[in-house]
């Protein structure tokens, strides 16, 4: 009996391209679409049972081209959706408007180079062999043109933009049945503070409690905890949709409302040689920044990145807050080795802080001083040069934790030098939950994540497990400097220190919320034009 080994060879290279194929089309599908991973097993054993019921193509039967181009565009349209998911997280459709609206293809590039290229280079590869897998089978088996088609268009049903258009027409039915004029409702103080007290608002970037609960970064979130023991802490704040990038973050927890695109009209967008900038921006949505800049308060805000950029700058400004700092307010020669993909290094932000300080003191108004560090931003942190550099093979997140809470300790200590803690609240808070970084695995692993949120500066320590979403700070800040709010509600956010129940606790948790904030273009029409109920 002769061995053909022509025949052998033939069926190893038509089962590994099965293989592959299966393997990377149902992964294709989960990375860069809107499917859920549960049934991934199933899905791969219908497509190989599928391709193993193919018959070999005639050797003079060609391949048909028209399909593999069309496969290959549709590889291609998945590109935002697949960067999109594998340096954030997430493919929401929302964030990746911001972020593709918000940056020219230099800014892009940069970013890919600077922070993501080798996971850029793994998705080119993973790309390569699906299309090279299905080039070959196109080639040898009759009948796969049908497998290729059909998978492309199921792509282009599950893809998030097409997703995201469907529900624009025709709305999730839990979404139809949300009435805004149950949630909402204009912030009205029942009476005013009788002393007014100043308030530093830090968003620690990505930055999460669930930080505390790895093995990775125990250690170094504990850091912090002696400093929180004398502190106002809300342990059980959830993220919802509409907080979960930085804009977003700031928007959710001083405005009381998500932060939505208005459906896919964003004609709320100008382009200009500086970068996009929405023209006017929740125009008509009260925030922190009105109420207290029509108290007499002088507002400020600093971090390291360009303000224009997913246009803060233009929040700022519409919404009560008069100075600015961002990585164009120093000098070239200030900046110098000290700068990152983003803009300056904390250590740069942290000097000018105190400069800052040093000038609300002596203006002798009330003040609001609100800053973002970008140490501890994803993919692998961005480290002070006085920051203790870890070994290359390890993350640099851990090490990032450690020296964000230093560098805070240390600016406390400034503000208490000035003698400036028993007439002001000092609040700590996540921006949002930290999105894929060097640690994400054991983070992404925790069902319980939670947003860092405490308070500094209250008359006696407290400890409020009362579950919360972004929206509820924005009510809360206000409490805390001596606000009575009508019903302890500031538009959609329910204060934490109130007993009343808030949206998350009504429908049980984030996930129910999140499935009536997401794609619900009437709502985000109402945040932009705002059409009073």
């Amino acid at each position: 009996m002769t061995i053909n080994f022509k025949w052998i060879l033939a069926w190893t290279l038509r089962g590994l391209a099965q293989l592959i194929f299966s393997f990377l089309l149902v992964f294709f599908f989960i990375k860069t679409g809107s499917l859920g991973s549960s049934y991934i097993l199933v899905y791969m054993a219908i497509i190989l049972i599928t391709l193993m019921l193919l018959n070999w193509r005639p050797a003079d039967e060609g391949s048909n081209r028209t399909i593999m181009i069309f496969w290959l565009i549709v590889l291609l349209i998945s590109f935002p959706f697949a960067m999109l998911r594998l340096t954030l997280g997430t493919n929401d459709i929302e964030p990746i408007i911001l972020f593709f609206r918000d940056n020219g293809i230099e800014e892009i590039r940069a970013v890919a180079r600077g922070s993501f290229k080798t996971k850029g280079l793994i998705y080119g590869v993973f790309v390569y062999l699906l299309f090279t897998s299905s080039y070959y089978l196109n080639k040898k088996l009759r009948g796969f043109y049908y497998v290729l088609l059909i998978s492309a268009l199921a792509y282009l049903v599950v893809n998030p933009l097409n997703q995201y258009i469907f529900r624009q027409f025709f709305p999730n039915p839990i979404i139809a049945n949300f009435k805004v004029e149950d949630h909402f409702s204009r912030t009205v103080f029942t009476k005013l503070p009788e002393t007014r007290k100043n308030m530093i608002i830090v968003y620690l970037e990505s930055l999460e409690q669930t930080y505390e609960q790895l093995g990775q970064t125990e250690k170094q979130f504990s850091k912090v905890k002696p400093f929180m023991a004398d502190a106002l802490v809300a342990d059980n704040v959830m993220q919802t949709t509409g907080s979960t990038f930085t804009i977003a973050g700031i928007v959710s927890t001083q405005c009381g409302v998500p932060l939505l695109a208005r459906g896919l009209n964003n004609g709320i967008y100008h382009r200009d040689n500086t970068g996009i900038e929405v023209k006017s921006f929740y125009r008509d949505i009260d925030c922190l920044g009105d109420h207290l800049s029509d108290g007499g308060y002088t507002l400020s805000y600093m971090n390291g990145a360009d303000a224009r950029k997913y246009s803060k700058r233009s929040f700022l400004l519409q919404h009560g807050y008069t100075r600015i700092f961002d990585e164009f307010s120093v000098s070239k020669d200030e900046r110098e080795g000290r700068d990152n993909l983003w803009g300056l290094n904390d250590e740069v932000l942290y000097e000018n802080l105190r400069k800052e300080v040093d000038f609300l003191v002596g203006d002798a108004k009330p003040f609001v001083l609100s800053y973002l560090t970008i140490a501890t931003h994803g993919p692998d942190a961005y480290l002070d040069t006085n920051c203790a550099q870890p070994p290359e093979d390890q993350s640099k997140i851990p090490a990032a934790i450690e020296c964000s809470f230093e560098a805070l300790l240390s600016f406390y200590d400034y503000v208490e030098q000035k003698d400036l803690m028993k007439d002001t609240i000092f609040v700590v808070m996540s921006d949002h939950l930290a999105q894929n970084n060097s640690v994400g695995e054991a983070l992404y692993g925790n069902e319980n994540r939670r947003n860092l949120f405490f308070v500094k500066g209250v008359p006696t320590p407290l400890n409020i497990s009362k579950l919360a979403s972004p929206l509820d700070i924005y009510p809360t800040l206000l409490e805390l400097l001596g606000y009575q709010v009508k019903n302890h509600q500031a538009n959609m956010g329910i204060s934490i220190l109130s007993d009343q129940q808030s949206m998350i606790q009504k429908y049980d948790g984030a996930k129910e919320m999140n499935r009536r904030f997401y794609a619900n273009h009437a709502l985000g029409e109402f945040l932009w034009d705002n059409v009073r109920p």
